[in-house]
């Protein structure tokens, strides 16, 4: 029998295992929560899983990995390499351009985020706020400064 490449997608809930363990552990514990679902219901023994996985598990810490992860699991032989939904190429979809749903596809690809990048992009922007309130400080200090003496005045105290 020829290995044949096959693509599956599995919802992985994680909440119900991950309450087990240490909450400093509950990240770390995923990935392998995510292994040993692809290894049992994929039957294989080598799984790789992608960093955009690994940034999803990770983006709201060790403590609060996501209570699902949906994924897409490439099984060539005995191996299978896991990824997420959304990090997914276009050009890979190209059989679904036929029916004509290419093109919310890319809509729907190009206006989401990954997490790792929103909360980048939070960050940023929290960082931005920061900047600007110490720059209206600043200009608000120099307003509260006295006003200047008009010239006649100055003149007649010197």
């Amino acid at each position: 029998m020829a290995d044949e490449t096959k693509e599956i997608i599995y919802t992985i809930p994680l909440r119900k295992d991950l309450l087990k363990g240490p909450v400093g552990r509950r990240a770390p514990r995923a990935v392998n929560i995510i292994r040993e679902y692809v290894r049992k219901h994929s039957k294989v023994n080598d799984v790789k899983v992608s960093k955009g996985i690994n940034e999803a598990l990770w983006v709201r810490g060790i403590q609060k990995p996501p209570s699902w992860i949906k994924v897409k699991v490439k099984k060539d032989g005995d191996a299978a390499k896991v990824m997420r939904i959304e990090e997914l190429d276009i050009e890979s979809l190209v059989k679904e351009e036929a029916k004509g749903k290419i093109a919310k596809l890319r809509s729907k690809l190009t206006e989401r985020q990954t997490p790792a990048k929103a909360a980048l992009a939070k960050k940023e922007a929290k960082q931005d706020i920061k900047k600007e309130g110490t720059k209206e400080k600043a200009t608000s200090k120099s307003q509260h400064t006295a006003p200047a003496q008009p010239e006649a005045d100055i003149k007649k105290q010197g």
